[in-house]
């Protein structure tokens, strides 16, 4: 009956895509490499015709799979955009609305302390499919200050080595090494890896290598830093790659690269350096020239620049390759029950995703969605911060409307024809407005007054 389970949920997945070969029985689950970079802008690749900016690697990751340039993070910063993807939940569901740090900070924004490890977990569902799971990198499911806070394996990974957060520590160039002898020691389940990536968020690390390479190229001593750091890490994302090829697990293992929010805005003072705690002394965001494009807004925006980031996705084995997606919305939340799909993976009993299965975005004739998609930001809220929240249209209607609470700002954009919202179109579609406000406003009624107090640090006073 579970084999006949599987069969039926792989049937209906594959039935959706461009697929290269049939389904059979003896066919193994694949691997999955989820690679989340941070503060990664959607126009920071050279495939996306950045003028600077090379990355070959990323480059030859989308020729080789699908470009889906209509993907969403759940907020316009890292933590609760890591929270969705986790749990497949909307992160206000859990009072997680801003960036994990310390208790002080967590009671004055109504936070928890860190991601409830009860709530559904995308690594569990898949270790109890049998997976084998991993996490390296940026955790940021809680702050490092907070010591008595839950390890990774509680929320359903073999292993972990981390930085801001508890467990086995590693630095933010470690992880590469780590990933690949993970690949190289696996050998008898399928695994899952979470590769969270420090680049291209501060410290910047660039290494002389690339910026010499970059000086080489006229960009002047601020210029060539934020193209070597992304650089850097396409030239390490490389190598991980090789690894798959070198180990023969290419063919049939998932490879997602994506990023958790928008570009940073170069926000301190010139060319000062800054400490991490764990990461050591690097360049501030002074050198954050990240790109979004020709979108609307960056880090923190609910605007497209602040949630709209690059998401590719490689799997030989069952996809054709230099697939485009320009239109058919994927969002943070839809990765749990589409990641479950692709894995055969029973998702929690009972379990109400904020997303869905949204394995056929992959056929761009069958990418209509039933759920709206939901946003809710409430902290800085100056220039293009100043949404509080923000919903997209459920079905094929191209509409997102952003507001603030008390509805005294509301704008409305068509983002088929209009993915810059240059165009606010809430005064011409009065009865659009009406009904996507009042879906938003049920949305954030339904939303919890206060966090969940078994998510609170002992270090609270």
């Amino acid at each position: 009956m579970k084999h006949h389970r599987i069969m039926k949920l792989l049937f209906a997945l594959f039935i959706c895509l461009p697929v290269v070969g049939s389904v059979s029985a003896e066919q193994s689950q694949p691997n999955i490499l989820f690679i989340l970079a941070d503060d990664w802008g959607f126009g920071d690749l050279s495939c996306r015709g950045h003028e600077t900016i090379e990355t070959p690697n990323l480059d030859r990751l989308v020729d080789e799979g699908v470009d889906v340039q209509d993907f969403t993070v759940a907020s316009g910063v890292c933590s609760p955009s890591r929270v969705a993807i986790m749990t497949g939940h909307f992160p206000a569901r859990y009072r997680i609305n801003q960036h994990f740090h310390h208790t002080k900070h967590h009671q004055k924004t109504g936070m928890p302390d860190w991601l409830d490890p009860d709530a559904p977990m995308l690594p569990r569902q898949l270790q109890q499919a049998g997976y084998a799971t991993y996490h390296i990198g940026k955790w940021h499911l809680t702050g490092k200050p907070i010591t008595d806070a839950p390890l990774p394996t509680a929320y359903g990974y073999d292993k972990s080595w981390v930085w801001n957060g508890p467990g086995p520590e590693i630095d933010s160039q470690g992880v590469w090494d780590k990933a690949i002898a993970v690949i190289e020691e696996q050998r008898d389940k399928p695994f899952f890896i979470n590769l969270w990536l420090n680049e291209t968020h501060t410290p910047h690390f660039p290494t002389q290598k690339w910026l010499d390479y970059y000086a080489k190229k006229g960009l002047d001593e601020r210029e060539r830093v934020y193209p070597a750091v992304v650089s850097n890490a396409d030239e390490k994302i490389g190598r991980v790659l090789k690894a798959l090829d070198n180990a023969g697990l290419k063919e049939n293992t998932v490879v997602i690269f994506t990023s958790d929010n928008g570009p940073e805005y170069p926000l301190d003072p010139k060319g000062k350096v800054m400490n991490h705690p764990e990461l050591g002394e690097g360049l501030n965001t002074w050198y954050s020239l990240g790109s979004a494009g020709d979108l609307k807004g960056k880090k923190r925006s609910l605007h497209q620049g602040g949630i709209r980031v690059p998401f590719v996705l490689r799997w030989p084995e069952k996809i054709k390759r230099g697939r485009e997606l320009k239109q058919g919305m994927l969002t943070a939340v839809d990765l749990l029950p589409t990641l479950c799909g692709i894995a055969g993976a029973p998702l929690p009993r009972g379990y109400r995703s904020g997303g869905e299965d949204r394995s056929s975005i992959l056929d761009p004739n069958v990418t209509c969605r039933t759920k709206p998609i939901f946003w809710y930001w409430p902290a800085d809220t100056s220039g293009d911060n100043w949404p509080r929240a923000a919903i997209r249209d459920a079905g094929r209607t191209p509409w997102k409307l952003l507001m603030t609470l008390d509805g005294s700002r509301i704008e409305l954009y068509d983002l088929d024809q209009d993915p810059q919202e240059k165009n606010n179109l809430a005064d011409q579609y009065p009865p659009v407005v009406k009904r996507l406000k009042a879906q938003l406003e049920t949305w954030l009624a339904e939303l919890p007054d206060e966090p969940d107090p078994k998510c609170f640090s002992k270090l609270r006073k």
